[in-house]
């Protein structure tokens, strides 16, 4: 991803263009803004009321026809599937500029993208990555997102595992040795740094191995490893994540998917 911008067409849009963008102006409703991938689709409708909502929240300003924003689109769209999870989030947005000039307008843009931050409602320039780990970690610094990546226990015993759930929420994942092969480890390792920025409250991570039987599994009943279990604070039997068939789909979305469901099963 370079970070390059297109600089503004003027006087390319179609006559036809231009009487639709005036039909469209003057049927203007107030509209919440949609979900694409993850970004709001912001509109001259619905911006303002959406910024005045958001404590902290991106958007990128853009034009269809500009390869930077085309390059930068899956990025922005992978990075809003996390900051719009974050404790607080950081949702995402996008304008289209060339269909709403007067939004480009109002925010001084002249090439595309531009991408500006609000804090409280107040926009700042953008002058961060443009690829989507980066985007994530930016979020988090602007939001004041500090948390610490939780330490991986490594586990023996059911003892072991009963003692953490005694006395906190337990993520518990049960794997086959050798675990610096696997890639569900890899995944799994990648969660417990990320969870202090989607959760609110602690929870423990924790892991166990073996070649044969595992003692953990059998003590919780679990038959099929590997496994992911999540256990409340005192609880004696886990919520189980239904483990992907393919174990390319077993990615830290999926995982803190299940978990955000587990966590807020009436969201």
């Amino acid at each position: 991803i370079t970070s390059g911008m297109c600089t503004r067409r003027i006087g390319h849009r179609s006559h036809v263009t231009g009487l639709v963008t005036l039909l469209v102006a003057a049927l203007r409703v107030s509209a919440d803004p949609v979900l694409d991938e993850n970004v709001y689709v912001l509109t001259p409708e619905n911006f303002d009321a959406w910024i005045e909502t958001q404590e902290h929240a991106i958007v990128e300003f853009y034009a269809p026809w500009c390869g930077h924003c085309q390059s930068l689109a899956p990025e922005w769209a992978a990075a809003a599937a996390k900051t719009r999870k974050l404790k607080p989030a950081v949702p995402l947005a996008k304008v289209d500029a060339d269909a709403h000039p007067s939004l480009a307008k109002r925010f001084d843009v002249s090439g595309y993208p531009t991408i500006k931050t609000f804090k409280s409602g107040v926009a700042e320039e953008y002058d961060g990555p443009r690829e989507a780990k980066g985007i994530v970690a930016f979020a988090k610094k602007f939001a004041g997102i500090t948390g610490s990546p939780t330490a991986v226990l490594r586990i023996k015993t059911p003892d072991d595992a009963r003692e953490i759930i005694s006395s906190s929420a337990a993520l518990i994942a049960i794997f086959r040795e050798p675990v610096a092969a696997s890639a569900m480890y890899k995944v799994f390792s990648e969660v417990a740094a990320e969870l202090p920025s989607f959760v609110e409250a602690p929870i423990n991570v924790s892991y166990s191995a073996s070649y044969k039987e595992d003692p953990v599994a059998a003590a919780f009943g679990i038959k099929s490893i590997p496994a992911l279990l999540y256990f409340s604070r005192g609880a004696a039997t886990p919520t189980s994540m239904p483990i992907p068939r393919k174990r390319t789909d077993f990615t830290e979305e999926a995982v803190l998917g299940w978990l955000e469901g587990v966590l807020n099963p009436a969201a």
